[in-house]
Formats: C-alpha cells, structure tokens, sequence
C-alpha cells in the first residue's frame, strides 16, 4: 500500500477480467475506514486474487501525530465513538492504538435548562466498561492512516476524480494528480467524499436539505475540577450545548447558536466568551478554567435521495450528513460500513459481482431503519429541544420524564446511544 504524494503509476488502467476493482473517493474517517474493513475482509478471505481496492483523496494523506494533518476530516474537531463503533473498530484491530488516545465515557447527563427532570445513563447499569468514547480527530486520523499503511489498498492522494462516467460494467474515472491525469475503471464505486460531494452531485444524485438556522462552535475547555469520564448534554432554547471528556482534565465542546449570532461569538472576547457558557451551562462540571481556539460550521441536515445504483453506493457524509446533537453522525456512518462490507463479502463468496444492483439493495434494505430512526431521533431532538414553544417544551419535558421513570425506555434510548442491540 502507498501513501503518496502523487498519483500512483503502477494502478492499472482497467481491472482485469478476472479481478473486480473497488474505487473509494473520499478518504476522510469513512472511506479510510471502509478500505481497511474492505481490505481485511473481502482481500484475505479471497486471497487478495479476486479483488483490488483504491483509494481517492483529494489531499496529502500524512499520518504524523505530530503536524496537522491535511485531510480535513482530522481537524481540532472531537467525535464520540459509540460503543458498537469501538467494537468495529476492535474487529478491524485498530482499538488498541485508539485505547491511548480516547476517553472513555462512563456517565451520560441530559438536562434541560430551565426546567426540572434529567436523564443519567451510567455504563455500570449496562454491564458495559463505558456508554461510548471520545477521541480527537487528529488521533483517529493517525491511528486510522498508520493502519492503512500496512493494507493492501492503493491511495492516490492526492489526486481528484475529474470526471465520472457511467458504463455498462462500472464507472469510467478521470483521477488527476499534480503529475498527470489516468483513467480507472470502478466495477464499483463508493462515493465517501462528504456532505458537499461534488461527485454526487456531478452523478445527478439530488439531496433533501433542511437548514437548521444553527451553527455549531467548536473548542476545548480546560476545566478546574475532574469530568469523571461524564458526558454532558444540556439543552437550552437556543440550542443544545454538549461536554465530552478528554483527557488532561479537558473537555470537547460543541456549542449550538443561531446562525446569525455566529460571528459574534466566533470574534468575541475569549473570557467574555467562557462567562457566557458558565451562564448558560451552569456548574453541572465545576468551573469552566479556559477556552481554547475556537471554529464555527453551519448546521445542516443533507439526505441523499439515492444511495444505490448499479455499480454505486453513496456512504458517509454524502449519504447523510447529521446535526451533531446525538453525536451519531459518525457512528451511523461506521455502521453502513460494516454492513457493506458483510453484504459484498457475501457476495463474494457466492461469485457475485459486487456492483450488481440486488448486492447493493440487500445492504439498503438492512441499513434503511437504522439510518430513518437516527435520523428522526436526531432531528426530532433539534426541533424539539431549541426552541421557547411552550407545546413543545412540555413535550421535551414529558420526554425526560418518562425516560427517568421507565427503565424499558431509558434502555431502549440507552442502547441506541451505544450503538448495539436493545
């Protein structure tokens, strides 16, 4: 496998006849991490002669812990890693590096400001060693781009799919690198390149949209007492405000405003700033110490009308893209991973061609509830859970109160949030 810094010259043209080639554009969190569930399975179990997979991505893909990495997927950005999502990532035998660097989370707080009833999910009342994780991006990325190192997986980065045309058989791509422009064949092509694919949308591929007039702000906070690995999700009329521990006694921030009010807080004074969130956070995890750098992105919910066609899938960001309320952007997209790749490992074993439109429906069929209830969920909470409306905040309040008094729902929700079966 290379990692390069031009497109690679030893990529065949055109796949063999007897060799299937599997293209993956886009090689942030997803892609990366469906090339190594793709490379471990479908590779090894067909000993490595029946497929070929390759990597596209547009930027240099360094896995430095030490220097910024390009890919902007592993920004100053957290995510929270379900516990299913630990699982995969363990079955792909990338936890234990992830172990040195995330933070486990072993109580969820949900509050609502201004009002009475919370929720608290506690891994120890699940017979788990934690509700889920968190892990900084940039720690994800290296872990995730030093395990690539060793698959068997060609990456051309970076390098840019110009043009993608349909064929009988495929996708006919133009990849151009800083060097020179070659053409691949796909017989199939997963399209991973985020929530603004330019590929989907050069496919065709219409997408339903609704903007939340929010945006989010992102940041580390240094805190003055321990977080004792709890995550805390408070909810306030403008909008939901979310604590995740890290390490160091830190913890990741995900602040929720309106769009409007963005450049206000982007610019404001940093120790204004942190009074501001003391107020509207309140004490739940001590005193707030330090805010540190600060970025901002707009909040909208993207759903792709198509995720399949023949020789095509749509995964990730591109398939759908979610409001960071649930922390369950990431942990959905993880799961489609892993249902691909058990829908075309089983198409492998019964010779099968991996782009044929029933191999790719069969994954759709089994994904489709799990992406329409996190979807729901998700966007159900941002509605409901910023907003003054007297209706719905006794609705959100009822919602609270029923998950505290009824142990079936609160394991039901509990379960969704982890990641694993109910």
């Amino acid at each position: 496998m290379n990692i390069i810094s031009t497109t690679a010259k030893h990529t065949p043209k055109h796949a063999s006849v007897d060799k299937q080639h599997i293209v993956i554009a886009g090689g942030g969190m997803v892609g990366i991490s469906l090339a190594l569930l793709l490379a471990k399975n479908l590779l090894l179990a067909q000993g490595d002669s029946q497929y070929s997979i390759t990597l596209i991505e547009q930027f240099a893909l360094n896995a430095s812990p030490k220097k910024s990495l390009e890919q902007p997927s592993f920004d100053a950005r957290s995510s929270a890693l379900s516990a299913g999502s630990a699982a995969i990532f363990d079955e792909l035998g990338c936890w234990q590096d992830l172990q040195k660097v995330v933070e486990p989370i072993n109580t969820v707080h949900v509050s609502d400001k201004g009002h009475f009833g919370s929720v608290t999910i506690k891994s120890e009342d699940y017979d788990v060693d934690a509700v889920g994780f968190v892990v900084e991006n940039r720690h994800l990325g290296s872990v995730l781009l030093n395990h690539l190192k060793s698959a068997q997986v060609n990456c051309l980065a970076p390098a840019k799919v110009t043009q993608c045309l349909p064929k009988k058989n495929g996708y006919s791509l133009n990849v151009e690198s800083e060097s020179d422009t070659q053409e691949l064949h796909a017989d199939l092509l997963i399209v991973a390149d985020g929530a603004e694919s330019g590929l989907r949308q050069s496919l065709g591929i219409d997408v339903q949209k609704t903007d939340y007039q929010q945006s989010a702000v992102i940041a580390n906070v240094a805190l003055a007492e321990p977080h004792n690995n709890i995550a805390y999700e408070r909810f306030t009329n403008q909008g939901p405000i979310a604590l995740l521990p890290l390490s160091d006694n830190r913890a990741a921030l995900v602040w929720i405003i309106p769009r409007d009010q963005q450049s206000e807080y982007i610019d404001a004074d940093s120790e204004e700033l942190l009074q501001r969130l003391q107020d509207r956070f309140g004490y739940r995890a001590g005193r707030l110490l330090k805010l540190g750098e600060r970025q901002a992105y707009p909040l909208t919910l993207v759903e792709a009308c198509e995720q399949v066609r023949s020789n095509l899938v749509v995964i990730g960001n591109a398939a759908h893209f979610l409001h960071p309320v649930a922390g369950q952007g990431f942990n959905l997209a993880l799961r489609d991973c892993y249902q691909l790749m058990h829908c075309l490992k089983k198409a492998s074993i019964k010779q099968q061609h991996l782009g044929q439109l029933s191999v790719l429906n069969q994954y759709l069929d089994k994904q489709l509830l799990d992406q329409g209830t996190t979807i729901t969920v998700t966007d159900t909470l941002v509605k409901l859970f910023s907003t003054d409306n007297v209706s719905k905040a006794v609705l959100r309040q009822l919602g609270l109160l029923t998950l505290t008094g009824s142990p079936a729902a609160k394991k039901v929700f509990a379960k969704k949030m982890m990641g694993v079966s109910a």
